[in-house]
């Protein structure tokens, strides 16, 4: 029923327009456009398209840049890559900054950092996480 009607709304629209455009004498008189505002709102409408293409396109240069140069969201993605949980993510996190490390992204390039012999008291218990991790990550 909806289509019928959205079709139907054209057409009396259209009808509408020819009733208005007879005149006086009952001719159809053809309405002309100003060719010179014509232009100016089709110009109008291009630079409309234009500034949201380039806020669109550098938008998603900025997007791309920030998540490939951001060293908290390298990280999670290599959590994702390797497939690790929020624990293990935690835990490196904790591992990251007893070995003071500026950020926790050089635990997934040198193995040396998830020895479970070199943790501290603080991470002793979980020596056993640790070494899966690491077998986990450069196995």
């Amino acid at each position: 029923m909806t289509t019928l009607a959205n079709a139907a709304v054209p057409l009396v629209a259209e009808v509408l327009l020819a009733v208005r455009n007879l005149g006086a004498a009952g001719r159809y008189r053809v309405q002309e456009a100003d060719a010179g505002a014509m232009l100016l709102w089709m110009m109008v409408a291009a630079c409309g398209i234009a500034v949201v293409s380039m806020a669109i396109y550098y938008g998603s240069r900025i997007r791309h840049r920030r998540r490939h140069s951001s060293p908290i969201l390298l990280f999670h993605g290599l959590c994702r890559l390797h497939g690790l949980d929020r624990d293990s993510q935690r835990l490196l996190r904790q591992v990251a900054r007893h070995h003071r490390l500026p950020n926790p992204l050089r635990l997934f390039t040198e193995p040396k950092w998830l020895d479970p012999t070199a943790l501290g008291e603080g991470l002793s218990g979980r020596a056993n996480e640790v070494s899966s991790l690491r077998k986990q990550l450069f196995a």
